[in-house]
């Protein structure tokens, strides 16, 4: 009985030994290698952002031009340091909503 399930276990093992070779088949390592240099070729054009915009309408239109000069240095010291300005702009604009004075 033990002799039985071991020969059973070892053709098992064969088995998915047989499987996960058949993976690392040529074909597929060059597929795989086909693909890994595509997706390398490709990172460095889709990390590329599209240029802020210079000025945002929305707080051109909401803000008074004295916050509004101080709102733009913030955003492009921001820019600069490679920070996201969205949430900045929306910090604005729900001042601009609030009816907040321009000093704060």
């Amino acid at each position: 009985m033990l002799a039985l399930e071991s020969a059973q276990s070892e053709r098992v093992r064969r088995t998915r030994l047989a499987r996960i070779r058949a993976l690392f088949a040529p074909p597929f390592c060059a597929a795989l290698l086909a693909v890994a240099a595509a997706s390398a070729a490709a990172m460095p054009l889709l990390a590329q952002a599209p240029p802020p915009p210079a000025s945002d309408a929305r707080l051109d239109a909401r803000l008074d031009p004295r916050t509004r000069a101080s709102v733009a240095a913030v955003l492009d010291s921001a820019r600069a340091a490679g920070l996201p300005t969205e949430p900045l702009v929306d910090k604005a604009l729900e001042g601009a909503s609030k009816r907040a004075d321009g000093a704060r």
